[in-house]
């Protein structure tokens, strides 16, 4: 079996179909469509068979009518022809460094029972190399007359709407994932950025900095329609005090508090669909919360859990019925976490309560969801202020029931479904996405575990 490299090249590049004449003994030639496609893409329904790829190349979704057989190995996918009771290999898909798919032509020797037959051919003839995002590819194998019916299953499909995302000042965090994940499913991005961080997020977005950073699933760049200056610690501009006004890092930027935001956009779009909240910040945070003086304490609460109030207060009156809301909470809230200090525990167990409250009210005022995502430790620029997250992700790590890095698409994810229709009635619900750190009762690193 051979590929056309250039042709091939360019269609499986571009997410296109990619057609290649396969052999079988006999002479009979047969024609089957591989075609990669980002899990969010629409895409026609294909008659013989789908499986997805995740980030470990296991394969997680599975159906087949029949012709097609599949078998993991490892990072590499046979894909055998059924009718073939020899199990002959048409197809092998090779996982290269962690990105790139490798769609290499088969030889007599390979097969799922003998990887080493494919690894060396892979080494000593011609492949094609895809730089196609591992975490996101979709292989079908069709025949050429099947049918163009939709693609089955619960998409998440957010085209058409608006959403704000309040906090995001660079391209590492939970806030920039979220709005990754929200851009995929095709919502319109807005975001609210800090505003002494201002200048140089902008700036690093249009000098290109965050290029690779924005590519979604289908290879295109998150676009960013508006970056709004915000402070969400001052609901109005009456409430800045004057040494904050003459300040040279807000000196150069305006209309910044909540109720100027929320106008602003008001102005600019009319209204929105979802609104994030991904802020939070304690001054006092390394401090234990018996040495947190009143003001370092207020000022967690204020900034981490009466902004969120402040800015569903404000917006609300141009979020659409039947709009959702995010914020952003931690284990803190129910657990107690040594040296997450200077009230940030309390603003969390605040932030929680108020989604509960805050449910009921905006739920029946105007058919509003408001949920929160627990979320575990993720090495983020403003996660480093406590000092210790890189022993919390080992700890994680450690003790979690699932064994694995937490990424931040995974709470992107899970936010895109919350504020998706498929979770139309949830609401008031704080949801773990910690790879189940929460449910754990005993630290399985625990010295006292090995006498």
């Amino acid at each position: 079996m051979r590929f056309t490299s250039k042709k091939a090249h360019k269609a499986l590049k571009n997410n296109k179909e990619l057609v290649v004449a396969i052999k079988r003994e006999g002479g009979i030639e047969l024609r089957r469509r591989i075609a990669a496609i980002g899990t969010e893409g629409r895409a026609e329904e294909p008659k013989e068979a789908v499986f997805s790829l995740d980030r470990d190349g296991r394969a997680f979704n599975w159906r087949s009518s029949g012709g097609f057989r599949f078998r993991i190995f490892y990072n590499i996918v046979f894909l055998l022809d059924s009718s073939d009771l020899s199990g002959r290999v048409i197809l092998i898909l090779v996982r290269k460094n962690g990105r790139r798919w490798l769609v290499c032509k088969c030889c007599p020797q390979d097969g799922p029972s003998h990887p080493g037959g494919c690894c060396h051919h892979l080494q000593q003839s011609s492949f094609m190399s895809a730089p196609l995002e591992a975490r996101s590819v979709v292989t079908r194998a069709t025949l050429d007359n099947s049918d163009t019916s939709g693609v089955s299953g619960l998409p998440i499909d957010l085209r058409g709407k608006r959403a704000f995302i309040a906090g995001v000042a660079d391209d590492n965090g939970y806030g920039w994932a979220i709005a990754k994940a929200l851009a995929a499913a095709g919502a319109q991005i807005l975001v609210g950025t800090w505003v002494p961080a201002l200048n140089i997020f902008e700036t690093s977005l249009k000098r290109g900095k965050f290029d690779e950073s924005r590519r979604l699933p289908d290879g295109s760049l998150m676009e960013i329609v508006k970056v709004y200056p915000l402070d969400a610690v001052y609901d109005s501009i009456e409430d800045v005090p004057e040494d904050v006004k003459a300040n040279k890092r807000y000196s150069g930027s305006s209309n910044w508090t909540v109720q100027e935001v929320a106008e602003s956009v008001k102005n600019d779009f009319g209204s929105i669909d979802i609104l994030v909240h991904s802020l939070a910040n304690g001054p006092e945070v390394t401090k234990p919360l018996l040495e947190t003086s009143r003001k370092g304490y207020l000022a967690a609460l204020s900034a981490s859990s009466y902004s969120f109030i402040s800015l569903l207060k404000h917006f609300l009156p141009i979020i659409n019925s039947g709009g959702a809301t995010i914020s952003l909470t931690y284990i803190a809230s129910e657990r107690i976490i040594p040296g997450y200090g200077g009230g940030m525990s309390s603003a969390k167990a605040a932030l929680e309560s108020d989604t509960r409250v805050l449910a009921f009210e905006v739920g029946r005022k105007k058919q509003v969801r408001v949920n929160a995502i627990s979320a575990g430790p993720l090495g983020s620029r403003a996660a480093k202020a406590i000092g210790f997250i890189e022993k919390m992700i080992e700890y994680s790590y450690a003790n979690a029931p699932l064994q694995k890095e937490l990424l931040a698409e995974e709470v992107g994810n899970t936010a895109a479904f919350l504020v998706s229709p498929l979770a139309s009635a949830v609401t008031g619900s704080v949801v773990y996405v910690d790879n189940g750190l929460n449910a754990m009762g005993l630290a399985m690193d625990s010295p006292s575990l090995s006498v």
